[in-house]
């Protein structure tokens, strides 16, 4: 790239296969053994901010920009581009591991969008967008385990868990007290604990299953008080 590169993801089917994104507007796609860029696209009239590979589908590729858009593209073809409007600066996107045909994206105006990328045309619209913070929403996690759970952090200093089972609610809020929040994620191999990171340069951590309305909603699964909010 020619500028800073903001977002990388590896493809989970293709162990050699690195994306990234770059404030030089492209999106690279990389054979590490090689050492090479095998692919540039131009998805994106700003920065780029964000991307994922799809966990199902080995060549869709989800991107995120400045431009106020997402990108989804199947790289084998580049004219399959899609562009999905959202309302601010995106900061993250995810995919649904419930539901790989969905992805949520997160902006700079405290707004998280889903989309399906099976609808075309004016369908292309958001299914529904929730106003999730004050301030800008940093980063989005959906959840292993939990099927309708999205995770959301932000400058506001609070990680927010969604259930997005029917009508979007919020289940739980936390101040992590580590001031504003930059990025956050649930871990992989165990989806109750969620990690997150922020301004004052430290990282805390939360086991979801301690939230009472976790609990409610999903059932306990772990001991009460195995685990608790900590910073490290």
């Amino acid at each position: 790239h020619s500028a800073g590169v903001m977002c990388l993801s590896w493809n989970t089917h293709n162990k050699s296969c690195l994306a990234s994104g770059s404030a030089d507007k492209s999106m690279k796609l990389w054979d590490i053994p090689k050492t090479a860029c095998t692919s540039t696209f131009g998805l994106h009239k700003d920065k780029v901010q964000a991307c994922e590979w799809n966990p199902v589908e080995a060549p869709i590729l989800l991107s995120g920009g400045y431009d106020q858009k997402c990108a989804c593209i199947d790289v084998r073809d580049a004219k399959s581009v899609r562009h999905y409007k959202v309302d601010g600066e995106v900061h993250s996107v995810s995919w649904n591991p419930a539901n790989a045909a969905i992805f949520a994206a997160s902006t700079d105006k405290g707004m998280i969008s889903f989309f399906d990328v099976r609808k075309a045309g004016s369908a292309t619209k958001p299914l529904f967008t929730i106003g999730a913070h004050d301030a800008e929403v940093g980063s989005i996690s959906f959840n292993a385990k939990y099927n309708h759970l999205l995770a959301s952090c932000s400058e506001d200093q609070t990680v927010k868990l969604w259930d997005l089972q029917s009508k979007p609610v919020c289940l739980d809020k936390k101040e992590m007290q580590i001031g504003q929040i930059f990025t956050m994620k649930f871990n992989p191999e165990d989806p109750d604990i969620l990690a997150a990171a922020g301004s004052q340069g430290t990282v805390a951590i939360w086991d979801i299953a301690s939230s009472t309305s976790v609990a409610q909603k999903y059932g306990s699964s772990k001991p009460q008080g195995r685990r608790r909010s900590s910073k490290k």
